[in-house]
């Protein structure tokens, strides 16, 4: 399943700016103003850079163009250029563009759950340990059917994930180790208004892999 998915991604490259564009509509109730739309479409390209090639300077080029595509296939209205709005005659083909999208926003908002918990309760941040904790939330949160694609256990995008907030300067890299920027706390908003999840499973589930690390280690 994991070595499907590294090989699927290359063919996501063709979907993801629409895919993109599709999940923030569905966030604002299939209809947004045309500036927000661009404001999340470039949020997410910051974000998924590690694991879709995004090329640098080119977010409004390829705003504009994806909007244009979307448009030709009945799938967005623009209202005189300032709004925004899905086609309710698409539900399949805005349901695809999620199923794309979400196995990759339910990686990084745990990790970025995993990231918060880890700092509240003094632990020291590494990549391993941050790696290890989010694939052992997101097995629970399958377990309990919260999120439905085994994709978001990969070690590639949960790793990813880490690198985006550290080139997004939010994480930042010192002998090994990481650090929390006081800015981490910003894209919060965003990522809360993309994705939901359940934070109290999350953080439950993180409380009793800690005890049961510490448990061991006193062995």
């Amino acid at each position: 399943m994991m070595l499907l998915s590294h090989y699927s991604n290359q063919l996501l490259h063709l979907v993801v700016r629409p895919a993109i564009i599709a999940v923030v509509l569905i966030q604002f109730n299939y209809a947004c103003e045309k500036s927000v739309l661009y404001d999340y479409y470039t949020f997410l390209e910051g974000l998924l850079s590690h694991d879709f090639i995004f090329e640098p300077g080119e977010s409004d080029f390829a705003f504009k163009q994806t909007l244009l595509h979307l448009e030709s296939m009945n799938a967005v209205v623009s209202c005189n250029n300032e709004w925004v709005e899905a086609s309710r005659g698409n539900e399949y083909l805005f349901k695809y563009l999620i199923c794309v999208m979400d196995p990759f926003l339910v990686a990084y908002k745990v990790v970025y759950n995993v990231i918060l918990h880890i700092v509240s309760v003094g632990l020291t941040l590494t990549v391993r340990l941050i790696v290890q904790y989010a694939q052992a939330c997101i097995e629970e949160l399958l377990l309990k059917e919260c999120v439905t694609s085994f994709v978001s256990l990969s070690l590639d995008t949960l790793n990813n994930a880490v690198m985006a907030f550290v080139q997004m300067k939010i994480l930042e890299k010192d002998n090994g180790t990481l650090i929390m920027n006081p800015a981490f706390y910003s894209i919060a908003d965003n990522l809360d208004k993309l994705i939901w999840l359940p934070d109290k499973t999350i953080k439950d589930h993180l409380n009793c892999i800690i005890i049961d690390s510490q448990a061991k280690a006193k062995l």
